[in-house]
């Protein structure tokens, strides 16, 4: 139960993080948010900052997942889970509400 918890915990936390969001930031200042189409995607962050950015957010955004899964298993081992089908199924309701709706950023990300 307690692994259950902290895999939903530690996968919503990790997947909450945005990197268009803090790159835009880093860059312009503003909120990625806020310019062109309004959403955080790879495909605006083109838009906004140019190919190359949106290619990092593109390889960021896809990392930050298979670290969450790599935190996870080692979790388990920590706890001496066996992966299952629940475990699997948590993670990745996990990831994508962390993804849509990351407490980061007042659970709105675009």
């Amino acid at each position: 139960m307690v692994y259950n918890i902290a895999v939903c915990i530690i996968t919503y936390l990790i997947c909450g993080f945005s990197p268009s969001i803090e790159i835009c930031k880093l860059k312009t200042g503003e909120d990625i948010r806020n310019l062109g189409s309004g959403n955080a995607g790879t495909t605006n962050s083109i838009r906004v900052l140019g190919k190359f950015m949106g290619f990092v957010v593109f390889i960021l955004d896809i990392l930050k997942v298979l670290v969450a899964y790599g935190v996870v298993l080692g979790v388990g081992k920590l706890f001496n889970q066996d992966t299952e089908a629940t475990m699997y199924s948590l993670f990745m309701v996990s990831a994508v509400l962390g993804h849509c709706y990351p407490i980061y950023y007042g659970f709105r990300r675009g």
